[in-house]
């Protein structure tokens, strides 16, 4: 009889249960599992979001004081744009949007 070759990735049955076979708790484990990992999803989420605000926020607020300090005008808005998208800041956020918001909520 010829042997059949074995196959790299087939798991020896002999180290694994049978999937389709009950166990005790798995379902709700499964279950709760889940819940955990989009919570935990969540709160990476909306951590990132919350960092991000606070970064466009201090962004413009930087922009704005060198604005009024240094007498930069509005075209350095343009010309840092330019400077980020070069290399790896090619996805950086809209300045010129950070900035209109921020001298919205500037006192």
């Amino acid at each position: 009889m010829a042997k059949q070759k074995a196959d790299k990735n087939q798991t020896p049955s002999l180290l694994l249960p049978a999937l389709n076979s009950p166990l005790r708790g798995y379902e709700e484990f499964l279950r709760d599992l889940k819940a955990h990992i989009r919570s935990a999803q969540t709160k990476a989420i909306l951590s990132v979001n919350r960092e991000l605000i606070l970064l466009y926020w201090q962004i413009g607020r930087d922009i704005l004081r060198h604005q009024k300090e240094e007498g930069w005008g509005a075209k350095v808005i343009d010309r840092l744009a330019v400077d980020l998208r070069r290399g790896k800041w090619h996805r950086c956020h809209p300045l010129k949007g950070t900035c209109q918001e921020k001298k919205v909520f500037l006192p």
